[in-house]
């Protein structure tokens, strides 16, 4: 983005919201072998529930596996709420579904970079990479988003597509069939010292991954749950957008 300008004040809270919001898969219905399912691609804030429908026209990779097997899934429409999506589940186990939304730019006002901070934690080189602007500071990004669901096709005893790696530049893969821990990746690499919030039961709750990458859920922590999280990059040069990735994952522990 090499042209700078001022939104209005509109636009300005619309690239807000779009940037805040999760994107995730909600619950499934039940899934079960040989029977079309239907899951809902949103963004909000309210998950479980749905909020927004991202566009068709952003997915940049859809995939489901199960196993060693890539099974058919495709894009069966949209509603106000969510992107549909279709797949009949060809096997038993825990199933990955993974969706990638391509890049988008937003620009943010001082007071929206100001909550926007105090929500993901940014590093002290984004910090100062803002800061250090000369007045009057600008925010531009262009922001990518990263969600996965694990869905139990019962009984879902074969775990490998929970705990194998999909590809995503950034994701949270699980480290065990309790999906009780979780590894975050970065490009495949560990992301050391990561805030990841967990959501679906009442208020928010705040983790960090560990040296290694990875975080445990709360004992009390149960049902439908949602991790998620945000990376934010420094401008590569000067006058050049920030570049983030937000990663979730939809699952039930066991």
């Amino acid at each position: 983005m090499r042209c700078i300008r001022v939104l209005p004040l509109i636009a300005l809270a619309l690239a807000w919201a779009a940037s805040a919001h999760e994107t995730y898969f909600a619950p499934p219905p039940v899934a079960r072998v040989g029977t079309p399912l239907v899951l809902s691609l949103s963004s909000g804030m309210g998950f479980p529930g749905l909020g927004s429908g991202p566009k068709a026209s952003r997915v940049a990779q859809l995939s489901a596996r199960n196993g060693t097997l890539i099974q058919p899934v495709e894009i069966k429409g949209i509603t106000a709420a969510a992107l549909r999506i279709a797949l009949t589940p060809e096997r038993a186990g825990l199933m990955a579904v993974t969706i990638d939304l391509a890049s988008m730019p937003i620009e943010l006002s001082p007071a929206k970079v100001a909550e926007y901070f105090a929500e993901i934690e940014p590093s002290a080189a984004v910090r100062a990479a803002y800061e250090n602007q000369p007045a009057p500071r600008r925010w531009n990004e262009l922001y990518a988003k990263h969600a996965k669901l694990l869905l139990c096709v019962a009984p879902c005893l074969d775990t490998v597509a929970a705990t194998t790696p999909a590809g995503q530049r950034l994701e949270f893969v699980a480290q065990d069939s309790s999906l009780r821990r979780f590894v975050l990746l970065e490009n495949g690499k560990p992301r050391a010292g990561q805030l990841v919030e967990l959501l679906g039961q009442g208020k928010p709750q705040r983790l960090r991954t560990g040296s290694d990458g990875i975080l445990s859920l709360p004992d009390a922590a149960k049902g439908d749950l949602l991790l998620s999280t945000t990376i934010v990059r420094a401008p590569s040069k000067p006058g050049a957008p920030f570049t983030s990735d937000f990663a979730t994952v939809s699952f039930k522990p066991r």
